[in-house]
C-alpha cells in the first residue's frame, strides 16, 4: 500500500468547505455515451451486459437520492405545538437529540432546542411559549441535497426537516443519511486507487483529467474539490477505479499535475519486485 503524507481536514470542515464536483461530461459518459441508447415514444429502452434495461428506470436511479424527498426518514416524529415540554424532552432522550421539529397539524413551524427549554425554566409550558428555530431551517422536498448539506453545515443542524410547497412537514433527514448519502455519491464502497492534485483554480479542468486518465485505461469514480478563501489553489481529490493508479499519477505528473498525495496499492508482482529491492539493499549496508 503506497501512501504518501496528506493533510488533515475534519469531516465538519469537509462539509463546511468541500464543492463535491460531479461533472456533466462525466456523468454523461458513464450513464448514457458508453453503451448504445434505443429511443423511441412508445419503448425506451437500453442494452447493458446482454440485458435490456429501461430508460426510465435508469434515469430514476441516476436521479434517486439527489432530491430531498428521497433521503426522508420516518424515525424520528415531530412535536405539535400544544404538546407540553416536558413531552418534548422525553422524545428528546429517547432519539438522542438536541433539537426536534414542531408542527401545527401538518403545518411545519419551527425547531424547538433542548436549550431553549431548559431556559424557561417550566417544562408543563406548551411549545407554543417555547422560542422556535425557524429561519432557514426547514428545506423544500424538491431541493438538491447539497442545499440540505449546506443547511446542516450553516446551522450545524443534527436532522433537517422538509416540506411540501404549502410548508406542510413531510419528515425529516438525518445526519447519518446525509453520510450515507455522499458515501455513496463519492463511491466509498467501491475498490479504486485515490490521488489529491494541487492545482490553480483557474486550470482545473475535469474533462482534461478524465481524458488523461482513460489515456491509461482508468476511469475517474468520484471527484471531490477543497477549496479555501485564503488560497487560489484547489485541492481535487479524485477517486478511480483501478487498484494501481501509479502510471495514471506518472501521466498525471508529465502534463503538470502536482500530486499532493495518493492512497493505492501496487501490483503483487511489483509490490515483491520492490520488497526484494529493500531486502537488497539493507543486506548491503
Amino acid at each position: 500500500m503506497g501512501i504518501s503524507t496528506f493533510s488533515k481536514i475534519s469531516p465538519f470542515r469537509h462539509f463546511a468547505i468541500s464543492v463535491f464536483h460531479l461533472s456533466f461530461y462525466f456523468s454523461l459518459k458513464i450513464y448514457f455515451l458508453t453503451i448504445p441508447v434505443l429511443l423511441s415514444n412508445e419503448c425506451k429502452w437500453r442494452y447493458k451486459a446482454n440485458k435490456l434495461v429501461s430508460l426510465q428506470t435508469l434515469r430514476c436511479n441516476l436521479l434517486r437520492f439527489m432530491i430531498a424527498k428521497e433521503l426522508i426518514s420516518g424515525d424520528i416524529r415531530p412535536l405539535q405545538i400544544n404538546e407540553k415540554a416536558v413531552s418534548a424532552l422525553h422524545w428528546m432522550d429517547e432519539f438522542r437529540l438536541g433539537l426536534l421539529p414542531v408542527v401545527d397539524g401538518e403545518l411545519y413551524v419551527g425547531m424547538v432546542s433542548e436549550e431553549a427549554i431548559f431556559n424557561i425554566g417550566n417544562f408543563e409550558e406548551s411549545l407554543s411559549e417555547v422560542p422556535l428555530t425557524t429561519i432557514g431551517t426547514a428545506v423544500d422536498q424538491h431541493q438538491h441535497v447539497f442545499d440540505v448539506i449546506r443547511n446542516a453545515s450553516s446551522l450545524k443542524l443534527s436532522i433537517v426537516p422538509v416540506v411540501d410547497t404549502l410548508g406542510n412537514y413531510l419528515g425529516v433527514i438525518t445526519q447519518q443519511t446525509m453520510i450515507d448519502y455522499m458515501a455513496r455519491m463519492n463511491a466509498v464502497d467501491n475498490p479504486g486507487g485515490i490521488v489529491v492534485l494541487e492545482i490553480a483554480l483557474n486550470n482545473y479542468s475535469l474533462t482534461e483529467i478524465v481524458r488523461i486518465a482513460e489515456a491509461d485505461e482508468a476511469h475517474v469514480l468520484s471527484a471531490n474539490v477543497v477549496s479555501s478563501p485564503d488560497s487560489s489553489l484547489i485541492e481535487v481529490t479524485i477517486k478511480f477505479d483501478r487498484l494501481n493508479i501509479q502510471q495514471v499519477i506518472q501521466s498525471l505528473e508529465r502534463q503538470g499535475y502536482r500530486t499532493k498525495a495518493s492512497f493505492f496499492e501496487k501490483d503483487s508482482a511489483e509490490d515483491l519486485h520492490d520488497r526484494y529491492n529493500s531486502l537488497m539493499n539493507f543486506l548491503n549496508i
